[in-house]
């Protein structure tokens, strides 16, 4: 393997390359690699392959979802919740929901 003066590609022979694209993943935030071996007449084609990887990987797996507050998710879930608790455990979780997380946490 030869290096390239041209970022994240590199010759493997003739016709061939392989070609690296990092980008940071919008649902976990952490940084990504993949590699892949393409087919390109020129180096100068291989980067604008590389360049359309990219803007695919970028744009995959971001999808647009509403975002659920503290206090929505928490009355969403005692909803659920409520049927297999006992009345004792129902009124504890109810008060602690109501008296310490959700007015410090309710709008977040």
């Amino acid at each position: 393997m030869s290096k390239s003066r041209y970022p994240g590609i590199q010759r493997l022979s003739a016709g061939r390359y392989q070609v690296r694209v990092t980008w940071i993943d919008p649902k976990t935030g952490k940084k990504k690699n993949q590699k892949k071996v393409i087919a390109a007449a020129s180096i100068s084609e291989a980067s604008s392959q590389r360049e359309l990887l990219r803007a695919e990987l970028l744009t995959s797996g971001t999808t647009v979802r509403e975002r659920l507050r503290l206090g929505e998710y928490a009355s969403s879930w005692m909803r659920g919740k409520i049927p297999t608790l006992k009345p004792s455990t129902r009124d504890k979780y109810a008060g602690m929901l109501d008296q310490h997380i959700l007015p410090a946490l309710g709008d977040h």
